[in-house]
């Protein structure tokens, strides 16, 4: 990632550059598109941008693409959101990235 681009961890969103979005498919570019400015959005509104119900799948595509995302579970029932918390630049599957997730990693 270049200054250009923006950083997660300077409080600029990254902006995808067109070879970005080339790469990615529908799902996973509207998540991003949801995601990006880094707050929490909740799983319904995730399913609705992306006209897809596995958005669990979807968020692990974008930890593979190097983005750590976070969930938090509001309740017993399993509503959850999600936010980016920063770009890392190597894949975030490994290991447990967040206390609430159930993707299984």
């Amino acid at each position: 990632m270049t200054m250009e681009q923006g950083s997660l961890w300077g409080r600029e969103p990254f902006i995808p550059q067109p070879m970005d979005y080339d790469r990615w498919k529908g799902h996973i570019r509207a998540l991003f598109n949801v995601l990006k400015y880094g707050g929490w959005v909740h799983h319904d509104r995730l399913c609705e941008a992306t006209k897809s119900k596995n958005i669990t799948a979807r968020i692990s595509n974008l930890r593979e693409k190097g983005y750590e995302i976070e969930c938090m579970r509001l309740n017993d029932e399993g509503a959850t959101m999600y936010r980016i918390t920063q770009y890392l630049g190597v894949s975030t599957t490994k290991g447990g990235h967040c206390p609430t997730c159930t993707c299984g990693i």
